[in-house]
């Protein structure tokens, strides 16, 4: 599903890219193509209606003219009359007469001094009665203009636009390397775009695979247990002491069952934003002061010592009933994991506008890596904890509810002591 994701959004996006680049790329040649036809045919004009003034070299075209061009005269009885030739050359087979031919059976268009992108100067001012066409001869790579006036004849301008043509070609070439290079780094881009992109998802579907498989095999144990000794009580080869035995079995598992799938629900919660609904000022110190009552003689009973030292008055915005869960999580863990006869510390301070809980035991040290995947879900450094009532979903809940609360839990490792730190942001300091 991933892959197929991952092509979709490259397929979709190069889809895109690609229509955009063609567009950018076909405007690029078409302005260029149209730019060049409207000056060839303002070219044509003025050679047309301004001719070079008498006693000027015909062999010299005007200053901002390069192209080849031919000017043909003809009178109204269609005898050509006078001519200027620039630069221009016809082939073996081809005269005047025939490029006369070619141009009035050539599919023209009409042209006026309002299609040049120049207004028209003052030597074609008085040419309202004048009737101007313009076409192409493409195998002699010409481009036409004829200009039509009913009392003086006709004149036939010829440019040669075998430059432009050339240009347009050339550029087409560019546009076309430009856009195979474009598409190809573009598809790079796409590429790593995508795994980019595209892996907050297939994060999400790797830990949904792994939370069902690891919520499976949590599950498939106590069912297993509950199971054997329910067929274990309608067996009547034991005694009621045995069946007694049986029957707490099976409520001690179902017990440890339904605080597993509370855990679950609370990350379903979590994983829906329906955490810290109902965020109240409340007083931080007094729940873990409540918390450490409780968990004192539990301490003490296991042979582990408790230090403890609280800032007083430290209040936060939240939920009482989940800061609680957490306290009570790190407090659990604690107790399950401190060495034996060894000490836990507790402490709680404040620091510019948040507070900071930490609990510190002595214990195995835990790597870097460990330190970071010990909040994930039904991951357990200890897997001889494994038959117990922890089933590796205590701080990754923790870590959901401080997360809610805009806070951070993580935890350090060193000198034979690992230490829980949970920063929550003050009361007053929460917008």
């Amino acid at each position: 599903m991933i892959k197929k994701l991952r092509r979709k959004f490259i397929c979709m996006n190069l889809t895109v890219i690609s229509l955009i680049l063609i567009a950018i790329l076909c405007t690029i040649i078409y302005s260029t193509g149209h730019n060049l036809s409207r000056n060839d045919l303002e070219l044509m004009r003025r050679l047309a209606l301004d001719p070079p003034q008498t006693g000027q070299s015909a062999d010299r075209p005007p200053e901002d003219l390069r192209q080849s061009y031919l000017i043909l005269h003809l009178n109204t009885q269609g005898e050509i009359t006078a001519t200027e030739n620039v630069r221009f050359s016809l082939s073996d087979d081809t005269d005047y007469s025939a490029l006369i031919r070619a141009a009035k059976t050539a599919r023209a268009s009409a042209f006026s001094d309002t299609d040049a992108p120049f207004p028209p100067s003052g030597a074609a001012a008085g040419t309202e009665d004048l009737t101007m066409k313009t076409g192409v001869l493409s195998d002699q790579q010409l481009r036409f203009l004829q200009v039509h006036n009913d009392r003086f004849g006709e004149t036939y301008v010829f440019l040669d636009i075998s430059g432009s043509q050339v240009i347009l070609a050339s550029l087409a070439r560019n546009c076309l390397f430009i856009g195979f290079f474009s598409f190809a780094a573009f598809f790079a881009i796409s590429v790593l775009f995508a795994r980019w992109a595209v892996r907050p998802v297939e994060n999400a579907w790797e830990d949904q695979k792994q939370f069902i498989a690891d919520a499976s095999h949590e599950l498939k144990t106590p069912l297993t247990i509950i199971l054997t000794n329910a067929q274990l009580l309608r067996s009547p080869d034991f005694d009621e002491t045995q069946k007694q035995r049986f029957s707490d079995n099976i409520l001690e598992t179902a017990t440890r069952m339904r605080t597993l799938i509370e855990g679950l629900l609370d990350l379903s919660r979590a994983d829906r934003g329906m955490l810290h609904s109902d965020a109240v000022d409340l007083n931080f110190t007094e729940l873990v002061e409540q918390q450490l009552c409780l968990y004192e003689p539990i301490y003490f009973e296991h042979g582990l010592t408790l230090q403890q030292e609280l800032a007083e008055q430290v209040h936060v915005n939240g939920s009482s009933t989940q800061l609680t869960q957490v306290i009570d999580i790190l407090f659990d863990n604690a107790d399950k994991y401190a060495l034996p006869a060894s000490q836990i510390r507790v402490k709680l301070e404040t620091a510019h506008h948040s507070c900071l809980l930490s609990v510190t035991t002595a214990g195995k040290p835990l790597s870097a890596k460990e330190q970071t995947a010990i909040f994930k879900r039904f991951y357990r450094v200890d897997q001889s904890h494994s038959d117990c009532s922890s089933y590796g979903l205590g701080l990754s809940i923790a870590d959901t509810i401080v997360r809610a609360h805009h806070g951070e839990i993580y935890a350090r490792s060193g000198s034979g002591e690992n230490t829980f730190f949970v920063r929550l942001p003050l009361a007053h300091s929460r917008v």
